[in-house]
C-alpha cells in the first residue's frame, strides 16, 4: 500500500520502500507546482546506475516511510547534484558493498555539503528511517496498511 499522504508536506524525503530483503532506499524531493522525484541508485543486468524518476510514495505500494529531513530542493538541482555521486561505497562507509542504502548515504553528504540539509548524525539518520520502515514491513506488505510520513530528529 502506499504512504499516508496526510502528513506529506513539501520538502526533501528520505523514502524507503519495501524488499524481499531489506529496503530500497531513496531521495525524494516534493514541492509547489512540480512533480515528485525520486532520485535513487539501481541494480540493473549491467550493475548499478543513478536514476531519477516521477514517483510518489502516495501512490506506491511499495512505500514504507517518508522521513521528511529538510525542505524542498528544486529537481534540477538534484538531479545535478545526485547524478554525479560515484557509483561506489564512500571510503568513509567501507567495507560495506555498494547498494542503493550507500548511495543514499553518500547523498546525504552531499547534501549536507551543498548547504540543503543539516544533519547531525548520518548513522542515526539511517537508523531512524530502517526503524520507521521495518514498523510498517508487514502491515504495508501482507494487511494492506499504509506506510507513514515522518519527520527526522537528526536532519532538517
Amino acid at each position: 500500500m502506499p504512504v499516508d499522504g496526510s502528513n506529506l508536506v513539501h520538502g526533501l524525503y528520505l523514502a524507503l520502500c519495501w524488499r524481499e530483503e531489506g529496503f530500497h532506499w531513496i531521495i525524494y524531493t516534493f514541492g509547489p507546482g512540480h512533480a515528485r522525484w525520486a532520485f535513487h541508485a539501481i541494480n540493473v543486468s549491467n550493475g548499478w546506475m543513478y536514476h531519477m524518476q516521477n514517483w510518489n510514495p502516495v501512490a506506491s505500494h511499495l512505500a514504507l516511510a517518508a522521513v521528511q529531513i529538510g525542505q524542498f530542493v528544486d529537481p534540477a538541482t538534484l538531479n545535478l547534484l545526485l547524478g554525479a555521486i560515484p557509483l561506489q561505497t564512500h571510503p568513509d562507509d567501507q567495507p560495506h558493498n555498494f547498494t542503493c542504502r550507500m548511495w543514499v548515504r553518500r547523498a546525504v553528504r552531499v547534501l549536507q555539503e551543498a548547504g540543503h540539509i543539516q544533519c547531525t548524525n548520518l548513522n542515526a539518520l539511517e537508523a531512524e528511517a530502517a526503524h520507521y520502515a521495518q514498523m510498517h514491513r508487514e502491515g504495508v506488505a501482507f494487511l494492506g496498511e499504509l506506510g507513514q510520513v515522518y519527520r527526522s530528529q537528526f536532519c532538517s
